[in-house]
């Protein structure tokens, strides 16, 4: 185990878990810290440009020939018709908001990632 793995689990109160469920850990704490560093393919944002002028960002839900689904990062659903459509763009930026960890306590956090350390073994 790394030196900043031993400082996250003593930071986070965690018992030192074994060298690959720790990464695993390390790794969804950081995704959560800095949502937009590595965006996994399947949570992919895209900006989908109307035209009307109206922007919006989101996670792709579903598509067809004629409509797309995006689910914004409020969880608003949105169905835009293709010919509303002037222009679909892959993004950098999460729709994970940043700052997540500031709106936890430390005890909210760590249950957090103890919720999610069962589904990253997956």
């Amino acid at each position: 185990m790394s030196p900043v793995d031993r400082k996250l689990a003593a930071t986070y109160d965690r018992p030192i878990l074994p060298v690959p469920s720790c990464r695993l850990v390390f790794h969804e704490t950081h995704s959560i810290l800095e949502p937009s560093r590595t965006i996994a393919p399947s949570f992919g944002t895209f900006v989908v440009t109307l035209k009307s002028g109206k922007t919006l960002n989101g996670v792709k839900l579903g598509e067809s020939e004629a409509m797309l689904t995006i689910a914004d990062n409020q969880g608003q659903r949105h169905v835009l018709a293709r010919k509303d459509i002037e222009d679909v763009s892959a993004s950098a930026v999460s729709t994970m908001p940043d700052g997540l960890e500031q709106r936890l306590t430390q005890e909210e956090f760590v249950d957090l990632i103890a919720f999610l350390e069962p589904v990253m073994h997956l």
